[in-house]
This record gives structure tokens, sequence and C-alpha cells, in this order.
């Protein structure tokens, strides 16, 4: 067995290989460092003053999700507005009517579409017709923007929040180019 001219480096050089794995790469995020998130409600609490008055406003919660990320705590738009979620449909084929594609989008939003009785004598007639082929196939594109489309240009979409009811009310025909 052959030997080495060096015997002692071997080890050495090993070592040093080993504690530069080791060695802790940071790397400094920009922005304000993550503040630690408190139980108390007002703990962040800022007063402004508005006028005569004081008025509190609170910081938003930053919350660390991984060792160099932070995000804001806030909701999205899609959750505070269901009707804003971002869809990519295609119509199955037991989908005929109107009313049964407006029903088809909106049932993950909790929202619903409004009884029949309802409906005017010209919604019900949009609500009966059949989906066109060009519409089977909506998104990416909101669900409020898709019932749009259902809809077409002589129908305004209306949205009760409260209730978490759409329904369709025709517009006049100066508001729909003559339709």
């Amino acid at each position: 067995m052959r030997q080495l001219p060096y015997p002692t480096l071997l080890p050495i050089l090993a070592l040093i290989l080993t504690l530069s794995g080791c060695a802790r790469h940071t790397k400094r995020l920009s922005g304000p460092p993550a503040k630690p998130v408190e139980n108390r409600p007002d703990a962040q609490a800022n007063p402004v003053a508005s006028g005569n008055r004081q008025v509190k406003t609170l910081d938003p919660i930053r919350v660390q999700t991984g060792r160099y990320s932070v995000v804001t705590a806030r909701p999205s738009a899609e959750q505070v507005n269901p009707l804003l979620m971002v869809i990519d449909v295609r119509l199955p084929r037991d989908i005929f009517t109107v009313r049964d594609a407006a029903e088809y989008l909106l049932r993950h939003s909790g929202y619903r579409l409004a009884d029949p009785d309802e409906h005017g004598p010209k919604v019900q007639v949009l609500l009966n017709q059949t989906v066109p082929d060009v519409q089977r196939h909506l998104g990416p594109l909101t669900v409020q923007d898709a019932l749009r489309v259902l809809g077409g240009p002589a129908f305004r979409l209306q949205v009760d929040p409260v209730h978490r009811v759409v329904s369709y009310e025709l517009l006049p025909n100066d508001e729909t180019g003559g339709l």
C-alpha cells in the first residue's frame, strides 16, 4: 500500500471542509424586522389625532412564515368578497340554462341566485335561455365577471351582500345601446 506524503494534512483538510459547510449564511431582509405578535388586541394600537378626537389605527400584524419570509396577516380580496374569486370553469354537459350555469358558478361562493319570483319576466327569459357554446368555458376571470358574461350586455348584475343573493336587472334601452 502506498503512503501519502502528508498524512496529517488530510484530516485537517476534511475538518476545514466540514466546518465551511456548516457556516451560517445570513441574509438581511429589507425593511423593518418582524414584530412579535402579542395576545392583546390593542397591543399595537397607535393613537392618531384626527381633528379634536383621537382615532386608533392598528399596525398590520406581520407573521414570520419561514426563516427569511414575513407576510402581513390580512384577508385577501377573495376572502372579503367571494365574488372576486378567480375561476377557470368548463361547464358540465348537464348544465343547459343560464340559471343552471349561474347556480353552478355560485356553488362555492356562499352566494345564491335570487328566487325565481323575484325576477321580472324579461329576466326569466334570460335565465331560461340555453348557455351558448362560447360561454361554456369561462375564465380565468372572477365569479362576478363570469356572471356578467352569462347575463350579457342587456342585463346588470345586482348583488345583495347582506343576504348574499345575486340577481339580474334589465337595463333601460338607452344604456344597452338600443339592443
